[in-house]
């Protein structure tokens, strides 16, 4: 099967890249976030090639599906495009995300860069994959030498909260990048070119592909605000060992407190 989601992700990916070589709508969410016509087209291919591969499955889809509707215990997670902000503003910073869970674990993940064809895929107990070559976290990473990356829910609660968050860790670490895509910022702490992530506002469709990306390729993803792990909850803290991640919800604790 992950072949078949890879070749899906691409195929959405690709759709993408040629719909930001022309032109596209903006039409907004609910809460305001745009939605283009690269993420429909791109959820399209996905949705309907999910529905050959494992027709009996479920799929929760940013742009098609409710999370809060609680699918059973075998389900897909997609974010057609992760970064549609960042896609809309025309920074090349977005992904493609699919997800199998199963028990309200993830099993497969499998996230793709359009903009540089990076391919990052993982198996539950099997390793994380970019390109098909094994990738690590960079364990040793000290919070003083940390670049993290975080980003915060767009409801003024999460804003204020997130922003409290961003100071704090700011004045704790190396550096911190604010880019709306938590798909890619997992993904880059996979691959040992980031050592942490602190987001308060991303979804399960967002991140659950990247999380178990992450966590095979040795590094821990918690709850923001939780030390355990449950797909289904909003918002992550994550990080390249398991020192690292403790250090950061301490300092989530206390910057909300």
């Amino acid at each position: 099967m992950l072949e078949r989601l890879c070749a899906l992700a691409i195929d959405a990916g690709l759709a993408i890249r040629a719909i930001a070589a022309t032109s596209f709508d903006q039409p907004a969410k609910s809460d305001g976030s745009p939605v283009t016509k690269a993420d429909l087209a791109a959820d399209r291919i996905i949705v309907e090639g999910l529905a050959k591969i494992a027709p009996q499955v479920p799929v929760v889809s940013e742009e098609s599906a409710d999370f809060s509707k609680a699918p059973g215990d075998l389900f897909f997670l997609v974010d057609p495009l992760d970064g549609t902000t960042n896609f809309v503003m025309g920074v090349p910073y977005f992904a493609t995300s699919i997800a199998l869970a199963r028990d309200g674990a993830v099993v497969v993940g499998v996230v793709f860069n359009p903009v540089t064809g990076d391919l990052y895929t993982a198996r539950k107990g099997a390793g994380a994959l970019l390109n098909g070559a094994p990738v690590e976290v960079d364990a040793s990473a000290s919070l003083a030498a940390a670049l993290l990356g975080s980003s915060y829910g767009a409801d003024e609660g999460h804003m204020a909260d997130g922003i409290r968050v961003l100071k704090a860790l700011s004045s704790s670490v190396r550096k911190v990048a604010v880019r709306f895509s938590p798909a890619l910022d997992l993904c880059n702490i996979a691959r040992g070119r980031m050592h942490g992530y602190v987001d308060n506002g991303t979804t399960p469709e967002d991140h659950a592909a990247a999380a178990l990306i992450l966590a095979e390729a040795g590094g821990t993803v918690q709850d923001y605000g939780a030390t355990d792990w449950d797909i289904r909850r909003p918002g992550v803290i994550a990080a390249s060992n398991k020192v690292l991640a403790d250090t950061l919800q301490q300092i989530v604790r206390d910057a909300t407190s």
